[in-house]
């Protein structure tokens, strides 16, 4: 209320039919319940009521890498991707980080790659692919993110970083890919979490096991 300039706090509803997840003020994911507000800390010492949309994570599994949804493929040179669930503490302060060792071997064209990857169908929309990734061991590494034939190329550090892939055009996989002609690296030693595939762009990770899952949207309102 900014009657006379004189700014006033105000109370106000808030609403959320579901659970959802936000990043605290300690740099950790954690989940809040529902009917709960989300202060949210991302690039943000002071917090700030994070509102979102409703959103779909269409990903079963979004953190379970070794689940058979999530196929290890090759090609050329490559060998399939090896992936070992729980190894390190990941973005949420848990031990249930991935490790993903992954080889392309030593083939520099598009027929010589190694993947993991989920088909998750069809769906007419632009989408947003997203997942957290970093370095196992003290080197940097280039890995992309590819939804059939649009790639995003990822700066993987020693540090966790979330890399979204926005509009990409009609999704139907969600693939990290080293590839021939993507990078020079013949392997990577890499750390994987909370992947995630939604209809829009990106917005706060959705957990699922099992089945997608949705986060309903939030309002607040105030009588005035």
């Amino acid at each position: 209320n900014d009657e006379n300039n004189n700014f006033k706090p105000l109370p106000f509803d808030f609403t959320r039919a579901s659970s959802a997840t936000r990043v605290n003020k300690q740099g950790l994911i954690e989940t809040v319940p529902s009917g709960k507000p989300r202060i949210d800390f991302t690039d943000n010492t002071s917090g700030h009521l994070l509102l979102e949309p409703s959103r779909t994570n269409r990903l079963p599994y979004s953190n379970d890498f070794t689940n058979a949804v999530w196929g290890k493929v090759s090609g050329g040179t490559g060998t399939a991707p090896t992936v070992t669930a729980n190894y390190a503490i990941s973005p949420d302060g848990s031990q249930n980080a991935s490790r993903l060792q992954i080889n392309k071997g030593s083939g520099t064209t598009s027929s010589d790659y190694s993947a993991i990857e989920d088909n998750i169908g069809f769906f007419s929309s632009i989408g947003s692919l997203s997942i957290w990734i970093k370095s196992n061991d003290t080197n940097t590494y280039k890995i992309a993110l590819r939804n059939y034939n649009d790639i995003a190329i990822c700066n993987v550090t020693t540090e966790w970083q979330r890399f979204d892939f926005e509009n990409a055009t009609n999704p139907t996989m969600f693939q990290l890919i080293l590839r021939g002609n993507y990078d020079t690296s013949d392997n990577a030693d890499l750390l994987i979490y909370g992947a995630q595939l939604e209809q829009g762009s990106a917005t706060s990770y959705i957990p699922t096991e099992g089945s997608s899952v949705t986060r309903v949207a939030e309002r607040n309102s105030q009588g005035n």
